[in-house]
């Protein structure tokens, strides 16, 4: 995320910084807004650009989102048991 300067340019923001984002889909747009209500409206070809984009880069996301995980460690979920109690 980054931060707007006062002469137009950008900062990078903390990386303590988390931004709760909401994301709607219906038959007439995808629309992703902000705590504060601003966001971006995608008509649904727009949003079918963005998903390829993204999924081209998901390799890369998911590195850099290794890289600045806190933990110790990765979670990962699968699918879920059939069985209670069964582990995977």
């Amino acid at each position: 995320m980054n931060r707007s300067t006062s002469d137009g340019g950008f900062t990078p923001e903390s990386s303590t910084m988390q931004e709760t984002l909401t994301i709607h889909v219906d038959d007439e747009a995808l629309r992703i807004r902000d705590r504060r209500g601003r966001g971006v409206d995608l008509e649904p070809l727009e949003a079918l650009m963005l998903l390829d984009i993204l999924r081209a880069e998901e390799a890369r996301l998911r590195a850099a989102a290794d890289a600045a995980c806190p933990l110790p460690f990765r979670v990962a979920v699968s699918g879920q048991s059939d069985e209670p109690g069964t582990v995977r």
